[in-house]
């Protein structure tokens, strides 16, 4: 992906915290249809020109193209809300979010790296938040 595509975007990295403990304790069929649930889940939230892609794990990329940072860090703070009261299987789910906005000649690892920062920043800070610029 060039970095033209990358104009105007900004990134969201979800994990889903503590996602071991949800296999361990539930066993990995209800993690599976944990993971299911929460892609079907953000497909619905994010807006139609929104990209949502499973990053690998627990974790979700989501990409909002011409959005402006407020947009993605308000985005990004309604998810951790709504999917912190969604009835998950009978499970409790929580996601921490990172998000960064397209800085002119970003290539695709840079903006990812940067959203990466943030989510761990976001877990460092309590989880079951948003950290961004």
């Amino acid at each position: 992906m060039g970095s033209d595509i990358l104009k105007r975007n900004n990134v969201l990295i979800l994990d889903i915290n503590h996602f071991k403990q949800v296999n361990d304790t539930y066993g990995h069929q209800t993690g599976d249809a944990v993971l299911q649930e929460l892609a079907v889940r953000l497909e619905a939230e994010v807006g139609s020109d929104d990209i949502v892609v499973r990053l690998g794990g627990e974790e979700f990329v989501v990409v909002m193209p011409d959005a402006a940072v407020e947009d993605a860090l308000a985005m990004g703070n309604a998810l951790c809300t709504r999917i912190a009261l969604a009835a998950w299987q009978h499970v409790p789910v929580t996601v921490s979010i990172g998000v960064a906005a397209y800085v002119p000649g970003d290539k695709v690892g840079n903006l990812q790296s940067r959203a990466d920062g943030f989510l761990y920043k976001a877990k460092a800070n309590g989880r079951n938040r948003v950290s961004g610029n």
